[in-house]
């Protein structure tokens, strides 16, 4: 192993950059962050660079210190690259969002799910009353004709409360809500049928729409393949 990170010196590189980013994934669940954390770590990234510089001249008996060096630093790098991309550490995050009842002008980013006694929506939702606060969430909607026939792309105007998803109380349980956070997800709510009303449906061409329609679609032939249930899972993960 440690013939082949001689001989690949970009996996040296890789791994605490891969630190960095593991680490800081892990602790945005228990700590909460803000953005000046960004401009702390750019700081301490900028004062480290000339170091390494220096290091990188000395003796052989102290070269050991550019290396941590280096490793540190690739793991700040991997920590400021994490959180410039979550968007729980900016003010108008959804995490920070009102939890009472309020209206959210809701996009949705992929086809509704049926579920037995809701339709599911992943959106983009915005407050109406503050339009800087916006995020993803995952949208309840009670099933209806209205609510099986909504589309990627469509936007709604809803009546409701924004509640964070509960972490699972079995420790050995799927942790469902840290699957969520990594892809940008924090708020779920149930939309009863009288709190929303459609807006419009998607105009034009979106690139994106189409990729996740494919998407859709493909995964949608899984279920008449041969994989079980969990190898479906993974394939759609």
């Amino acid at each position: 192993m440690l013939d082949l990170l001689k001989q690949i010196p970009l996996i040296r590189l890789l791994i605490p950059f891969v630190l960095g980013i593991v680490l800081c994934a892990f602790l945005l669940e228990r700590i909460s962050v803000s953005v000046e954390y960004v401009w702390y770590l750019l700081g301490f990234i900028a004062i480290l660079t000339p170091v390494i510089y220096r290091l990188r001249k000395t003796s052989y008996d102290l070269r050991w210190l550019f290396g941590m060096a280096v490793f540190i630093e690739l793991v700040a790098i991997g920590v400021v690259t994490t959180l410039l991309n979550s968007d729980e550490i900016y003010p108008s995050a959804l995490i920070n969002a009102p939890t009472e009842n309020t209206q959210w002008l809701v996009k949705t980013i992929e086809e509704p799910v049926e579920k037995e006694n809701s339709v599911k929506v992943e959106a983009i939702v915005t407050l109406c009353k503050d339009p800087e606060i916006s995020g993803k969430a995952l949208i309840y909607i009670a099933k209806s004709e209205q609510a099986l026939a909504l589309a990627n792309g469509d936007q709604i105007l809803i009546n409701a409360r924004l509640n964070p998803i509960t972490t699972p109380n079995n420790p050995n349980e799927f942790n469902y809500p840290r699957y969520l956070r990594f892809h940008g997800i924090f708020r779920q709510a149930y939309v009863p049928d009288e709190h929303w009303v459609f807006v419009s449906a998607q105009k034009g061409f979106s690139l994106m729409t189409e990729v996740r329609n494919l998407r859709t679609t493909l995964l949608g032939r899984l279920d008449t393949t041969v994989f079980s249930q969990q190898e479906r899972a993974i394939i759609a993960a």
